[in-house]
């Protein structure tokens, strides 16, 4: 990000940001999955991006096959405990999407389940 100088009117320079822009496509959402629901039987991680939202900082996982969910702390953690700390070494790794209840809140949650052959 750069900060670039900008003149208006009346002689005082503002400044602004120049962020390079993400374009977000749409994620799948739980609420359109019941509870217990496999929602994809298997995909690879194709890619983890951050990004910054208006409720913070997110992670999105990008599939194989172009869909895509917004990583919760229960699908960081299993990817975490079955293949390393490291997201970049996530990629090309057999996935499966399953819709679960969250037993705090009781919304239905998209969590990202390792498959270990």
């Amino acid at each position: 990000m750069t900060l670039q100088n900008q003149k208006v009117k009346g002689g005082k320079r503002k400044r602004h940001m120049k962020r390079k822009k993400i374009e977000l496509k749409p994620c799948l959402k739980a609420q359109d999955f019941t509870d217990g629901q496999i929602v994809k039987a298997t995909v690879f991680i194709k890619e983890v991006v951050d990004v910054q939202t208006k409720f913070g900082d997110n992670t999105i996982l990008y599939f194989d096959d172009g869909d895509s969910i917004f990583m919760n702390a229960t699908s960081t953690n299993n990817l975490i405990n079955a293949f390393t700390e490291e997201d970049t070494l996530w990629l090309n790794k057999p996935i499966r999407v399953v819709c679960k209840k969250d037993p705090v809140f009781s919304k239905n949650m998209l969590i990202a389940e390792p498959i270990i052959s």
